[in-house]
């Protein structure tokens, strides 16, 4: 299983889920499948035979079926066949990922002396106790570089073992795990959160006394 960003996209093979931006995006299963296979191949060509033996097992399809999905896979991630990104022809042979790639929400080891912290382009930003504001203002702990993120776009308020994600009338919404909030939202462990465009991953140490896991909440 993997979960894993490119460009603005985020794919999760265990969910069968490839968004873009902010949006979801709705793919056939055979469609995510060959995404899969050449991301877990990446960078190496991954050859015609191997990928219909993948997605069509034990029947005879004509390589324009392969052609069609790799088209619409194109397609849903915003590459171009004239100029691709993320999509390369291997002429004659196959097909490669060939676009940069980085693991998403995985486990990592916390910042020391920090109870949670965000993490965005694969580095730790820790969160102080009180308020961290969130946008595209220099006053922000963390600058978002984007025209969909409001200068002061969300805060997230800290406070003993809780964090609280409040959006600040922002014009393209606050979202935590894909539902834009409406009010002061906690904030758990392994938690994404997206401010317009821009998606980060909330992290934090377990309570004191607590062992529990982001997987059994």
């Amino acid at each position: 299983m993997m979960k894993v960003r490119f460009g603005d996209c985020v794919f999760d093979s265990e969910m069968r889920q490839l968004r873009r931006g902010e949006a979801a995006i709705d793919l056939p299963p055979k469609t995510l499948l060959l995404l899969a296979a050449l991301l877990e191949q990446r960078p190496k060509p991954v050859s015609k035979q191997a990928l219909q033996d993948r997605l069509w097992p034990d029947t005879f399809v004509a390589e324009s079926s392969l052609a069609r999905l790799i088209a619409e896979l194109r397609r849903a991630v915003g590459d171009a066949v004239s100029e691709p990104r993320l999509i390369r022809t291997v002429h004659r042979f196959g097909y490669a990922f060939a676009g940069e790639v980085e693991a998403w929400g995985a486990p990592r080891a916390a910042p020391a002396g920090v109870s949670c912290w965000l993490v965005w382009r694969d580095r730790d930003y820790p969160l102080a106790e009180g308020d961290n504001l969130l946008g595209r203002g220099e006053d922000c702990l963390l600058a978002l570089p984007s025209g969909k993120v409001s200068r002061r776009h969300a805060r997230i308020r800290v406070a003993r073992d809780e964090a609280v994600l409040e959006d600040l009338g922002s014009k393209n919404g606050s979202y935590v795990d894909g539902r834009r909030i409406t009010g002061p939202t906690p904030l758990g462990d392994g938690d994404e959160v997206r401010l317009g465009s821009v998606l980060v991953v909330f992290r934090s140490r377990p309570a004191a006394g607590s062992t529990e896991t982001a997987a059994e909440r």
